[in-house]
């Protein structure tokens, strides 16, 4: 098989996972420890296997906007992951 009889959509999809599986790999235990620093007593940090679940499926739906800047830079990323552990902290979550 050459290059130029694989279909485009098999490039799209290859440069779709490689950029997903870059950013989760270069942002989650970044991600993991500034919420366990900065939020301590966060639901969320009480369970990291259901909150990796969720990074990694909701990350797929903004990857085209910022997955690039952040594999390809590690300031883009750092701001990525500040403003990710503050939103995801700042959250109130009420107990009945």
């Amino acid at each position: 098989m050459e290059l130029s009889e694989i279909p485009v959509w098999q490039y799209i999809a290859t440069v779709w996972a490689s950029t997903w599986i870059l950013v989760v790999g270069r942002t989650w235990t970044q991600v993991k420890w500034e919420l366990e620093v900065r939020y301590p007593r966060h639901p969320i940090v009480a369970q990291p296997v259901l909150h990796f679940m969720v990074y990694c499926v909701s990350i797929n739906l903004i990857l085209p906007l910022m997955g690039i800047q952040v594999v390809l830079s590690d300031t883009t990323r750092d701001k990525w992951v500040y403003a990710y552990a503050k939103a995801v902290g700042s959250k109130k979550t009420t107990k009945k």
